[in-house]
């Protein structure tokens, strides 16, 4: 048995001590640019539901946009500003209906508001989808052996408690041998399975941090929702509006009080990131069959199976198998 707890107790300690090596050297090192514009502080904050929605505050506030009814958009005066701006007007136009969830979910998918991402991503201000996969599996597997091994030492205690009531030199009780390096090797698990999924890096959260600080005084919609949200959005009909709109893409909006946004615990953005293994390239699905948002497995791509790529080189989808990004956004 002191045998069995040895090779127990050596192989959790190599098992955490690589898994410890290999999530800390996935992440990026060293402070890699500032945050350029408040499309890059939504995409920080929120992902691409931020900044979507904070493009349609902005064409909101002016009349460029307007929202009635059941969520109904509307645009008479196509005018964008930014690129940004034009990717929800060409999600209006592409779009089968006026529904406001339906630009907005076109929109987040655009090739450009997904390049933010990639570039973002480039410059270590955001871990790149699928970075951190093998980690992520690795502290899982870890975890449950550590718990599940931990769960069989208990009877066979037991049992040499009991035995030791007959032996005369009983050997130590395996919960007590291999007990310590079983709960060392589950808080590392742990504490690594949460790092390799977080999408948000130290120096995206400081960035960010700097630029609110320095764009604090700012007042126009685009910058406030970028920075706080849709609950920033001052007129509660609209900002119900597009609350609604996010809770019927699946999102959860960019502004409701539970967020999973990418700087957040779980560092999951708002609405889809899709990405290849190279972080400046962006791919949105394809009819391969990669799958956005999280559990829902819906494709990125339109049910044509229309190329979600533009001359910059952004490809649908990657033989990678790269994963797109869901949760809510803050």
């Amino acid at each position: 048995m002191d045998t069995l707890a040895l090779v127990i107790v050596a192989s959790v300690l190599v098992s955490s001590v690589v898994l410890l090596w290999g999530t800390l050297a996935s992440r990026p090192r060293g402070f890699t640019g500032d945050v350029q514009d408040w499309v890059e502080a939504a995409f920080l904050g929120g992902g691409p539901a931020r900044v979507v929605d904070a493009a349609i505050a902005a064409l909101h506030a002016d009349g460029r946009l307007v929202v009635a009814g059941p969520g109904v958009v509307a645009v008479p005066r196509p005018v964008p500003r930014d690129a940004i701006e034009r990717a929800v007007i060409d999600a209006y136009q592409a779009a089968p209906s006026g529904a406001l969830y339906l630009v907005r979910s076109a929109a987040m998918r655009h090739p450009v508001v997904q390049e933010v991402g990639d570039d973002l991503a480039a410059r270590g201000l955001l871990m790149p989808p699928g970075s951190g996969r093998l980690w992520r599996s690795w502290s899982v597997a870890q975890g449950m052996v550590c718990l599940l091994l931990l769960l069989a030492g208990i009877p066979v205690t037991l049992v040499q408690l009991m035995w030791r009531l007959v032996d005369d030199d009983p050997p130590l009780p395996l919960i007590v041998t291999v007990g310590p390096a079983l709960a060392v090797g589950g808080v590392v698990a742990l504490w690594c399975g949460r790092l390799a999924a977080a999408r948000g890096t130290r120096e995206g959260r400081a960035a960010l941090t700097a630029y609110g600080r320095a764009h604090a005084h700012l007042g126009d919609p685009a910058h406030l929702v970028a920075l706080r949200g849709a609950r920033a959005i001052p007129d509660p009909g609209f900002r119900g509006q597009l609350a609604a709109a996010g809770r019927m893409y699946g999102s959860g909006g960019s502004g409701g009080g539970s967020s999973s946004a990418a700087l957040l615990a779980d560092g999951t953005p708002g609405g889809v990131w899709c990405g290849g293994s190279d972080p400046r390239r962006s791919s949105c699905g394809s009819s391969t069959g990669s799958s956005c948002g999280g559990g829902s497995s819906s494709s990125c791509g339109s049910s044509g199976g229309s190329s979600c790529g533009s001359s910059s080189g952004a490809s649908c989808g990657s033989s990678g198998g790269s994963s797109c990004g869901g949760g809510s956004s803050s």
